[in-house]
């Protein structure tokens, strides 16, 4: 589970959530609950501070809370919880182990040497690993809906605030206004604005995860070390992903392809015209993504989706990996948006793409259709879809480094 900011705590992705108490014996904190980054959750006996990891149908929620603070505030709640961890984790050990060996039943062939030795590694981690004592910062609370009353989201600026400072170990993140955490980032030396984090190293190890978020972890470990499936494409068009400027796609895009001008006119004239094409292309995009995965015999699979917005440069990119589980069915893992729309590209930047040789032979159409002003357009929307691109690629890893480093890691919250 990726704890991803402030995004999607998408697959992620994660949330951390921090509680304090209402009673007379309770460490209030000081500052009012909206000068903190964190969500507020009023339950039957307490008011909760913090990022909510889960919200099931049912309405239960998931929750990660400060453990340090927690005992500190709640000492008998702490407690309970504390004890409640052990037995599950001693359980969450021994299903890691026999996961593990099993997994290594399927290293045969040079093809898996790196998987082998990865999958060695983890058992002998997983076999030392203490299931009775956890340190982690957090602790995983489930908090089932008859026993919330309400739940306050927190403004997502100053959730990301209270992310970057647990990830630089800020002190008593709790209970500190985000201005003032912001004011010791930046002494710091940290942009807050651009900082990205993952908080998943700080939430409990051990943590029994069902088949499918183990089939997750394995796709991703197995897309690292040993068949890396991308696809890159338009619709349900996808070809193996590469780091080019696809410039014949930018040049059928400002042509104008059948489909795209039925679905322009149908927003347009507020019609439902290209519901169809639309639908079709949504179901038919996963399909050919699987079918390439299982020709390779690949457990999972990566997509980037191009969208680019006809008559300006923007390039949206839907970013989609795609797992197969251990009941033959594919599955969502993760998913995340990225645009850009060529503004920030320098000159430089545009004249290296403008001498590309595949662009090169295309110029003499596209002044055809437009003259110098098509020739820009082009231009600013390849820096886009580069841009795009490059911001999806680096969200994407940072989503799946924790777990392919660690597959005690916490489980992946999955899409719903």
């Amino acid at each position: 589970m990726s704890l991803q900011f402030p995004q999607r705590l998408s697959s992620v992705v994660a949330f951390v959530l921090c509680s304090f108490c209402v009673v007379a014996t309770a460490q209030l904190p000081k500052p009012n609950p909206k000068t903190l980054g964190l969500d507020v959750i009023k339950t039957q006996k307490q008011l909760l501070l913090g990022f909510v990891l889960t919200q099931r149908a049912d309405g239960s929620i998931d929750c990660a809370i400060d453990r340090a603070w927690l005992q500190a505030t709640y000492a008998d709640f702490a407690a309970e919880l504390l004890e409640k961890e052990k037995k599950p984790r001693v359980e969450a050990k021994q299903t890691a182990i026999d996961r593990i060996k099993n997994w290594l039943t399927e290293c045969d062939g040079d093809e898996r040497i790196r998987l082998k030795i990865f999958l060695e590694a983890e058992l002998r981690h997983a076999e030392a690993v203490e299931a009775e004592s956890p340190n982690s910062t957090f602790v995983l609370v489930t908090l089932p809906a008859k026993e919330i009353v309400k739940v306050t989201p927190a403004k997502p600026e100053q959730r990301h605030i209270a992310g970057v400072a647990y990830k630089h170990d800020l002190p008593d993140v709790t209970t500190t206004p985000t201005v003032v955490l912001e004011k010791k980032l930046k002494e710091l030396g940290v942009d807050t604005k651009s900082e990205r984090f993952d908080l998943t190293g700080k939430l409990p190890r051990l943590v029994l995860e069902n088949d499918r978020q183990w089939a997750a972890k394995q796709a991703l470990v197995e897309h690292d070390l040993v068949l890396a499936v991308e696809l890159q494409g338009k619709g349900s068009m996808l070809m193996g992903a590469d780091d080019s400027i696809d410039a014949m796609a930018i040049f059928k895009e400002l042509a104008g392809a059948q489909n795209d001008l039925l679905s322009e006119l149908s927003k347009e004239l507020k019609l439902d015209l290209g519901t169809g094409i639309e639908r079709a292309e949504k179901d038919a995009w996963k399909q050919s993504a699987i079918n390439k995965a299982e020709k390779k015999k690949a457990r999972g699979v990566l997509v980037y989706r191009l969208n680019q917005q006809m008559g300006s440069a923007t390039t949206k990119v839907t970013t989609n990996f795609l797992a197969k589980g251990s009941d033959g069915q594919w599955f969502d893992v993760y998913s995340s948006q990225h645009s850009d729309d060529g503004s920030k590209a320098t000159k430089e930047e545009l004249d290296r793409m403008k001498n590309d040789p595949t662009l090169q032979r295309i110029l003499p159409m596209l002044e055809a259709i437009g003259g110098n002003a098509q020739v820009d357009q082009a231009l600013r929307q390849g820096a886009a879809t580069a841009a795009a691109l490059g911001e999806a690629k680096s969200a994407f890893s940072e989503f799946k480094n924790p777990i392919t480093r660690d597959l005690l890691s916490p489980p992946i919250n999955l899409p719903k």
